[in-house]
């Protein structure tokens, strides 16, 4: 029985003009703005909704589908997009949402269901339908991006500390190169650079020599005589 009541729900609520308008409408794209976070109450809701002054917009989308223009007008929304990693505020027709969380697809250019989200499930849970516009009752809804945006983040984060630690290791290298290179003779390796130090060492060890053969010859002279 359950299942033919469901039914009868999803038939009533999608094919009544007046209730639910599930309609496209390109207008909409113009108003798109994404945003850091919605509202969490009626409260901000509507200071925001305020702003936005969705109902002052002029829209024929409702009128070339047979709608009746005071109940399918522009309203504010703040809804998750369908990859829900953003959220977004738009002026669109409202409808009735069917148990799972309310996004704005921009490809369609309209609000529908997100099927991967179902907010039934969660507390506080959503209904088994609803209307667009109390989106923010169901915070939930909106935690998915932000879950999804924060690992985003510290996987940028993650990817920048790699960064910042590979140039200053290149860093390292280069002034240890330089510091080689500062040494260096301008035709010569390391090699040739140990030579021309060891150079004066050997020389001085060489007259240390010499002055121990003259003074061992001057003894034997002295013995001698």
């Amino acid at each position: 029985m359950r299942p033919v009541y469901a039914l009868l729900n999803l038939v009533f609520f999608y094919t009544w003009k007046e209730i639910s308008a599930y309609t496209p409408c390109q207008e909409s794209m113009l108003t798109v703005r994404y945003v850091t976070s919605c509202p969490t109450d009626e409260v901000s809701w509507k200071e925001r909704a305020g702003k936005m002054n969705c109902e002052s917009r002029r829209q024929n989308c409702a009128m070339s589908l047979g709608l009746i223009t005071q109940n399918h007008r522009f309203q504010y929304h703040c809804l998750i997009n369908s990859h829900m990693n953003e959220t977004l505020e738009v002026c669109a027709l409202s409808r009735y949402i069917l148990g799972f969380c309310a996004e704005f697809n921009t490809n369609g250019a309209l609000v529908q269901e997100n099927f991967d989200a179902n907010c039934k499930q969660y507390n506080p849970p959503c209904p088994q339908y609803y209307h667009s516009t109390k989106a923010y009752r169901y915070q939930y809804c909106y935690e998915l991006v932000y879950k999804q945006r924060k690992i985003q983040n510290k996987k940028v984060e993650a990817e920048e500390n790699d960064n910042h630690t590979a140039v200053i290791d290149d860093a390292e290298e280069i002034d240890y190169a330089e510091e080689i290179d500062a040494s260096a003779e301008v035709d010569g390796t390391g090699e040739v650079n140990k030579a021309v130090v060891k150079g004066p060492t050997a020389y001085s060890n060489c007259l240390t020599g010499n002055r121990l053969m003259l003074l061992l010859l001057i003894l034997l002279r002295i013995l001698i005589i």
